[in-house]
């Protein structure tokens, strides 16, 4: 990928702790399979929590959180929705095609305009 996109700059990072990287520092964020990885984990709450404050952290204002999930809409919008630390207004689409039997969703994340977050 690095001979076909010069431009781009790969790293790894540990993405509930992305300190690396300031405020505002992104307009997209694109996931595909963190949020569900970490729904799979015993202290989800929290880890999703630390995720989601990072993302709404390097993310502009206008910025957009694309996550694309073959879990059902209603198991990942609980968590985007009642994370403590962010406020996103979403929207779940259905892609066309799927994987296997499983639709492919896209979760498509905004601020929420106004919205404050429960915590700084």
């Amino acid at each position: 990928n690095r001979e076909k996109r010069p431009g781009i700059s790969f790293r790894v990072a540990d993405a509930t702790n992305l300190v690396e990287f300031g405020a505002g520092t992104f307009d997209v964020v694109l996931d595909k399979a963190v949020l569900d990885t970490f729904a799979c984990c015993s202290n989800r709450a929290l880890v999703i929590g630390a995720y989601l404050a990072e993302v709404s952290r390097v993310l502009t204002e206008e910025g957009m959180f694309l996550i694309f999930t073959l879990a059902r809409p209603s198991d990942r919008l609980f968590f985007i929705e009642t994370a403590p630390h962010c406020a996103f207004k979403v929207e779940a689409v259905q892609l066309k095609g799927s994987y296997g039997s499983s639709p492919v969703w896209a979760l498509i994340a905004s601020k929420s305009p106004g919205a404050s977050p429960l915590m700084d």
